[in-house]
Formats: C-alpha cells, sequence, structure tokens
C-alpha cells in the first residue's frame, strides 16, 4: 500500500518537483519519452507548474504573470484539447490566447473545483499560447490623461505606464509638447517623466511650473518636478534641435525572442557610427507577454540614443494590443527630425488574404505626405509591400500584404516623392529602387529565418543585422552591420 501511495505521488508530482528514480541500467536503451500534453510537447512555460500529462492534462497556476505552450507545429491535423488550470488566478477575465480575445469563439470554459476547464482546439502546424495576466486599461487616448488632479495634453508623445505612480510620456519624436492642467481648487504636486529623448535631439523647455526641477534621470528621460497651483496651467516642451547633415539614423527590426542575438549586433554599431536613433519595424516579442515587454524596453533603456517603434504581428497576441498602447503609445503617429520626415504606420490588420493598412490609414498617410515639410520623407511599417515570404501554389501568402494594399502604398510613394519604405517582417535584409523610391527591409535582428522566395529586383542578405543610414550633402548612404552565420545561425 505504502509503495503504491508513493508511486501515484511521484506521478502527480514529478513533472513539477522530481521524484528520485532508480538510474537506468547501462543497457537500459534511450531514455524514455518526454511528457506529452494532448499528446503535444510543452513548449515555453513561465509561472505555472505541470500536474498531470495525458490527454486531459492539468497544470497550477502559481501567480500572476503566467503562460504556457502547447507545441502542434509538427502536426498535420488540429488537436482537440481539455486543459484545467488550478489555482486562484486562474480566472476567466485573466486568460488570454494567442490569437487574443478572437480566440474565445474557438474556446471554452467552464469553472471546475479551484479553478477552469478549457477545451482548446489547437491548430495544426501552429501553437497554442495560454498567457494568464491581470487584465490591462491603456489610457482611452494616447495624447489626453487625467491622474487625479492633473490632466495631461500631449502632442508628438504619448502618455504611457499609467498603472505606475507619477505621470509618464514616451516621446514619439524630438518635439513632444505637453499641457498640465489642475482641475482642483487646491495646489498640485507634479511629478512628470519624458522618456525615449535625447540632448542630442531636443532641448528642454518649460514654463508655468511652481519650484520647477529639471533633471536627467537616465540618459534618455528627463524627470520634471513641481507645483501647479489651483486652475494652473504649464507647458513642458522637447524643443527639437536645428540638425544638419551628416547624420545618422538605424534601421533594425524582428529581434523576437533572441535578444542575445540583437545584443551583439548593437554591440558593433558603436564601432561605425553615432546613430541620433534608430527605428525599430516591430516583433520585438515572439508571444507579446508581460516578461518579453519588460526586457525589450530595459535593452531600449540601455541604448545612448532614442527608439522609434512599431508594432509587429507578434507583438499583437494574447494582451500585446493592450501592452504595446501601455508601453510605447499609438500604432502609427509621424514625425520629423531635421530633414526627414517620417509616417509609422500598422500593418497588422490580419485575414486569411494576408495583412492589410485599410482605406482609411492610406487616406491619412496621403494627407501627412501632402503636409510634410523635410525634404526626405520616409514611411515605416513592419509588413513590407513586397512579397518576400514568397508566393504558395495557389490563391496568396498570408503572411505577406495584401496586394491591393500592397500596390496602393507604393502608388502613394512615389507620387509623394518618398525616398524610403522601411519594413522588417521577413527575417532578412533586403533592397529594391522602385519608381524612384527605395523599399528597404530588415528583419534580421535575430529572429529564426523560415526560407523566402527571391523577388525579382531584390538584393538580399539573410545574415542577421542591422542598416545604418547616413544622410550627408551627397544623399543617403546604406551601411548594413551583419552577423556571419557563425555568430548568429539564420535558425
Amino acid at each position: 500500500m505504502r509503495t503504491r501511495l508513493i508511486a501515484a505521488l511521484c506521478l502527480g508530482t514529478s513533472l513539477a518537483l522530481g521524484c528520485q528514480r532508480p538510474a537506468n541500467p547501462p543497457d537500459a536503451g534511450s531514455a524514455p519519452a518526454p511528457e506529452r500534453f494532448c499528446g503535444l510537447p510543452l513548449g515555453d512555460v513561465h509561472n505555472i507548474t505541470p500536474l498531470v500529462a495525458g490527454e486531459r492534462p492539468r497544470f497550477r497556476v502559481e501567480g500572476l504573470p503566467a503562460s504556457l505552450v502547447l507545441d502542434n507545429r509538427a502536426g498535420e491535423k488540429d488537436a482537440p484539447c481539455v486543459i484545467e488550470l488550478l489555482g486562484p488566478a486562474a480566472r476567466p477575465e485573466n486568460l488570454f490566447f494567442r490569437y487574443g480575445r478572437s480566440a474565445w469563439e474557438n474556446v471554452r470554459q467552464a469553472p471546475i473545483e479551484g479553478g477552469l476547464r478549457i477545451e482548446y482546439p489547437i491548430r495544426a502546424r501552429a501553437y497554442a499560447l495560454i498567457s494568464v495576466e491581470a487584465p490591462l486599461q491603456p489610457p482611452a487616448e494616447a495624447g489626453r490623461h487625467r491622474a487625479g488632479p492633473v490632466e495631461l495634453e500631449v502632442s508628438e508623445g504619448a502618455v504611457v505606464r499609467t498603472d505606475e505612480p507619477g505621470l509618464r510620456v514616451r516621446s514619439l519624436g524630438p518635439a513632444t509638447r505637453v499641457r498640465l492642467r489642475n482641475m482642483s481648487e487646491h495646489p498640485a504636486d507634479v511629478v512628470l517623466l519624458v522618456e525615449n529623448t535625447s540632448p542630442r535631439l531636443s532641448r528642454t523647455r518649460h514654463s508655468g511650473l511652481q519650484a520647477a526641477l529639471v533633471e536627467n534621470s537616465r540618459p534618455l528621460e528627463v524627470l520634471v518636478k513641481g507645483r501647479l497651483g489651483p486652475a494652473q496651467e504649464a507647458m513642458v516642451e522637447l524643443e527639437p534641435l536645428p540638425l544638419e547633415p551628416p547624420l545618422t539614423f538605424a534601421l533594425a527590426g524582428d529581434s523576437r525572442e533572441r535578444s542575445d542575438i540583437f545584443r551583439k549586433i548593437l554591440a558593433r554599431i558603436p564601432q561605425e557610427a553615432t546613430p541620433l536613433f534608430m527605428i525599430f519595424t516591430g516583433d520585438m516579442t515572439h508571444n507579446s507577454l508581460p516578461g518579453e515587454l519588460a526586457a525589450f524596453s530595459e535593452l531600449l533603456r540601455s541604448l545612448p540614443f532614442p527608439v522609434y517603434t512599431m508594432k509587429g504581428n507578434h507583438d499583437t497576441r494574447a494582451q500585446g494590443d493592450a501592452h504595446y498602447r501601455m508601453r510605447f503609445g499609438p500604432e502609427r503617429y509621424t514625425f520629423s527630425a531635421g530633414p526627414l520626415f517620417f509616417a509609422i504606420l500598422d500593418s497588422n490588420l490580419w485575414d486569411e488574404r494576408g495583412y492589410a493598412l485599410g482605406d482609411e490609414q492610406l487616406d491619412w498617410l496621403e494627407r501627412q505626405l501632402a503636409a510634410a515639410k523635410p525634404p526626405w520623407k520616409m514611411i515605416a511599417l513592419h509588413v513590407p509591400p513586397h512579397p518576400l515570404h514568397g508566393p504558395p501554389v495557389t490563391g496568396p501568402n498570408s503572411n505577406n500584404m495584401r496586394s491591393a494594399d500592397a500596390e496602393r502604398l507604393r502608388r502613394i510613394a512615389s507620387g509623394a516623392g518618398v525616398a524610403y519604405v522601411l519594413s522588417g517582417h521577413a527575417h532578412l535584409f533586403a533592397r529594391m529602387e522602385e519608381d524612384g523610391v527605395v523599399y528597404l527591409t530588415e528583419g534580421g535582428g535575430g529572429a529564426p529565418l523560415y526560407g523566402y522566395e527571391p523577388v525579382p529586383g531584390f538584393t538580399v542578405d539573410t545574415r542577421k543585422g542591422l542598416v545604418l543610414l547616413h544622410l550627408d550633402e551627397k544623399g543617403i548612404r546604406e551601411q548594413r552591420i551583419s552577423l556571419e552565420p557563425s555568430e548568429a545561425p539564420s535558425r
């Protein structure tokens, strides 16, 4: 009886805590097959303990945030799966899936004692992600926020991380402006942090604050403290410095889960140039999980220059849309830096036909380009407007941009005198000039190369790397910094 009890305890807990087992004799053959869950291997797990494997797996959620992956990428058929999640954090409002809330139509759940039962069909040639997180509530407007008695109104920047103490604004260009209003009848203390800014791009000015203190709390952050009298207003501005050629900026994208490779690439930059800023074309995470976002944010804060980001398709998973707005701001915006103008687009609207920009966004782009004054106009987005993922045997490849949107974007770019269309998404470097526009894709930040189909006219390099763009009186010169395969394999 005692032997059977010990065996049962080990079966229930061996995955989580380990049980002592007799060593295999030398002739015992190969090691036993790894445990499988709904017939699938278990992928990345965070803050979750597997309790029971097999066709009806059971897990305990240890706390928030937590996540698990079941991998069906080698499967030719969908894998129906019934999963039990146990623990106080296993509640419906805390559950998010790989494809966000749209996955709910394929997921059924029911309460059980101590947790939830989830019926989750895992697609063939795909993997399932379950993320257990506290639900986020980003600001309704990226440029407006109320914190206690103080109201913020921001232009060329975004209110971020409203769940943390103080007032935080992320600069989306050298010309960020923050208007502060005390909406009460009593004095109000103000603590404002403006992040993603550089003294090489702008200087800080303020007016209207009593007992104001302005200091650089970190190399890319300005901390402003002061007091507002009743119904008083104040202004904090990042005033752009005059920028003239020669100047350099960097283009990178698609680091995803390989921040180790991305750091190697970044370490090469000081040997070549001192960029004023970087354009990062998205896919900063693999699954948009809180830990991934926090790690990437810290990496950006360690750099000596601001980084202007856009959202990639991997940054939209689970609660990714909300995480992105909380940390980085809106999905589309514009900014100018001296003679350069950038229009940042959101290319993540997707269905089986591919990724879309939509007529409303393309109309907005036309207006922004028509009003832009700097001579060098650039468009940046995640998904390139050329089929670098290659055409399948029949029909469109849903990893590419929809052909109608791609064609219209290219017409807009050539008609508006755009110099460059910058993108990522394909995990390689690709360059082509078409109708006076350079199409430059840099997705070599570390993510694995899945393969690609050559597009006529493109020069391609599959090594991991980034691009430096040097502007001088002769024009723009591109310089690629790359790692050799021995330093960073393509897969």
